[in-house]
C-alpha cells in the first residue's frame, strides 16, 4: 500500500480505495444475486430483462455527453478556485439534463406498446415487456435529473461520501429483490425497485451536493451562452465515447435479440458479466484520478499531465495482465460454479471477450489525458469508429457464426483502436515517444504471462471444482502477480530519472 500511496498521490490513493469499495461490494451482491434472479425469471424473462436494461442504456446518448463535459469543466474551475463560474457549468448542465429527462419519458412512454412485438418475445415471458420498458425510461429520466448533483461531488472528489450512497442502494436492492421475485413480481418488480432506488439515491445525491460542496450551486445568472457553448464543445467529443460505449456494450444483446432468440441473450448476457465487471472496475478507478488529472494539468500544463501518464499507464496495464491470467484460467469453471453446468458455453465466449480488454485497461489513462486536456479530438474519432464497426461486424457475422459471430464482432475493433490507434495518438498528443506505452504493455504481458502460468499449474494440482478451490486458485494467482508487481514498483522507484517516474506533486 505504500508503495502506491508514492506511485500516487495520497487523495487519488484514497480516491481510487473508496471506488474499489463499493466496487466491490457491488460485484459481490450482483454474483450472490445473479444466479438467484436467473432461475427465478427463467432464460427467457432474464434474457427479456437483459435486453430492456440493455436498451434503455441508450438514453444516455441524449444527454449528449454533457455528464462528462460538466465534470471537466468544474474539476477544472474547483481547481482554480473559480466557484461562480463552476456554478455557471452545474446551472447549464441542469437546464439540458432536465429537457434530457422529458425525453426519456416521451420515448418510453412511445416505444412500450412495440417493444414485444419488434423483439418477437414470446408469449406469457413477454406480456410484461412494455410496461416495463416504460418503467426503467422513468427510472432513466430520475437518472438524468440527479446526475448533475452526482456530477458536483465528482468534481470536488468526494468519492467516499458517493459510494457510501452507492452501498447502501445496492445492499438495499439485493434484499428487496430476492423478496420481490420470491413473491412473483417477475420483472416489473424489478422495474419498479429501480425506479424507487433511483429516486431515492437521487435526492441523497442532491442533499450531499448542497450540504458538502455548497460553493457550486445551481444559479438563474449561470445560465449563459458562453457556458453552454463550452459544456457543448467538449460535451460533442464525451458524446462520441459515449455513442462508442453504447454500440460496443449495448448493442450486442440488441441484435442478439432481433436476429437469434431471448434465451441466447441470457448465454451472451452471462459471457459478458465478467467483462462489464472488469470495465467498471477500470472505469471506476478513472473515475477517482480524472479529476485529479485535470488539476494537474490546471497548474503544472502538458509536462505534468505526461509525467501523471508514466506513473500510472505501467500500474494499469498490469492490472489488466492480472485480470486477464485470472479469468483465462479459471473463466469455465467460474461459470459452472457460479450459474450451472448448462451454461458453459458463456465460459467458451468469455475468452473472445475478454483478450482485447486487457489493452483497453491501460487504454483508459490515455482517455483521462485527453478528457483533461479538454480536446479528447481524434480520440473520440476512434473511440466512435470502434463502435459503428462492432455494430456492423455483429449484424454481418450473427446469422452464419451465432453468438460466437458477435463477440469476434467485438474483438476485432477493440484491438484496432485501444492496442494500435488510440496509443500512438495519445503518445504524439502527450509529447513522448511510443516507447513509453510499449514499456507499460510489456509490464502488463510479463504480469499476465506470469499469472497465468502459475494458475495453470494449480488449477492443474488443485482443480477448481468447488468454491474452496476455486478461492485457492484465485489466491495462488494473486500473490503470484502481486509478488512480481512489488518487486516492479521496487524497481521503479529506484530508477527516478525515467520518464515514467517523473514527479507530478
Amino acid at each position: 500500500m505504500s508503495l502506491l500511496r508514492n506511485l500516487l498521490s495520497h487523495k487519488v490513493f484514497t480516491n481510487i480505495l473508496a471506488n474499489q469499495s463499493g466496487f466491490l461490494v457491488t460485484v459481490v451482491v450482483s454474483l450472490l444475486l445473479s444466479p438467484f434472479v436467473v432461475h427465478s425469471l427463467g432464460d427467457a424473462r432474464y434474457g427479456i430483462w437483459s435486453l430492456i436494461v440493455s436498451f434503455t442504456g441508450h438514453y444516455g446518448l441524449l444527454a449528449f455527453g454533457l455528464q462528462g463535459s460538466v465534470v471537466r469543466y468544474i474539476s477544472h474551475s474547483v481547481a482554480l478556485k473559480d466557484y461562480h463560474k463552476a456554478s455557471g457549468y452545474m446551472s447549464i448542465a441542469f437546464a439540458c439534463l432536465a429537457v434530457t429527462a422529458v425525453l426519456c419519458i416521451g420515448i418510453g412512454y412511445g416505444l412500450s406498446g412495440s417493444v414485444s412485438s419488434f423483439f418477437n418475445f414470446p408469449p406469457p415471458a413477454g406480456d410484461d415487456a412494455g410496461t416495463a420498458f416504460f418503467l426503467v425510461s422513468l427510472t432513466a429520466a430520475a437518472t438524468f435529473l440527479s446526475a448533475v448533483f452526482q456530477c458536483n461531488l465528482f468534481a470536488h472528489q468526494k468519492f467516499a461520501l458517493m459510494n457510501g450512497i452507492g452501498v447502501a442502494g445496492t445492499l438495499f436492492r439485493a434484499v428487496m429483490t430476492v423478496i420481490l421475485l420470491k413473491a412473483g413480481y417477475g420483472i416489473l418488480g424489478l422495474a419498479l425497485l429501480g425506479l424507487g432506488i433511483s429516486v431515492f439515491l437521487g435526492l441523497l445525491q442532491v442533499w450531499a451536493s448542497f450540504r458538502y460542496c455548497n460553493l457550486v450551486s445551481i444559479r438563474l445568472s449561470g445560465l449563459k451562452p458562453s457556458n453552454f457553448r463550452e459544456l457543448i464543445s467538449f460535451g460533442s467529443k464525451s458524446f462520441l465515447f459515449t455513442l462508442s460505449s453504447t454500440l460496443v456494450y449495448q448493442c450486442d444483446l440488441l441484435v442478439i435479440g432481433r436476429f437469434l432468440s431471448a434465451e441466447l441473450i441470457t448465454i451472451y448476457s452471462l459471457a459478458a458479466t465478467l467483462v462489464t465487471y472488469l470495465v467498471q472496475c477500470v472505469s471506476v478507478t478513472n473515475n477517482a484520478m480524472t479529476p485529479h488529472a485535470t488539476g494537474i494539468f490546471a497548474r503544472d500544463g502538458l509536462d505534468g499531465l505526461s509525467g501523471f501518464y508514466g506513473k500510472t499507464a505501467y500500474l494499469m496495464y498490469m492490472f489488466g495482465g492480472l485480470v486477464f491470467a485470472g479469468c483465462f484460467v479459471l473463466g469455465p469453471s467460474f461459470y459452472q460454479l457460479w450459474v450451472g453446468e448448462g451454461y458453459a458455453e458463456s465460459g467458451k465466449l468469455l475468452y473472445i471477450l475478454l483478450f482485447p480488454q486487457f489493452f483497453a485497461t491501460g487504454y483508459g489513462v490515455c482517455h483521462i489525458c485527453m478528457s483533461a486536456l479538454g480536446t479528447p479530438g481524434w480520440i473520440a474519432v476512434f473511440a466512435f469508429g470502434e463502435g459503428l464497426l462492432n455494430l456492423i461486424l455483429s449484424i454481418l457475422l450473427v446469422r452464419p457464426f451465432g453468438l460466437f459471430g458477435v463477440a469476434a464482432a467485438t474483438l476485432i475493433p477493440q484491438i484496432f483502436h485501444r492496442a494500435i490507434i488510440g496509443p500512438a495518438y495519445c503518445s504524439r498528443r502527450l509529447g513522448f515517444g511510443s516507447g513509453t506505452y510499449l514499456g507499460a504493455v510489456a509490464w502488463g504481458i510479463f504480469i499476465a504471462g506470469i499469472g497465468t502460468g502459475a494458475g495453470l499449474w494449480v488449477s492443474n494440482v488443485l482443480p477448481p471444482e468447488t468454491w474452496f478451490r476455486f478461492c485457492i486458485n484465485v489466491l495462488a494467482i494473486l500473490l503470484t502477480c502481486g509478488a512480481f508487481a512489488f518487486t516492479i514498483f521496487r524497481m521503479k522507484q529506484r530508477r527516478p530519472h525515467t520518464a515514467t517516474m517523473r514527479e507530478v506533486e
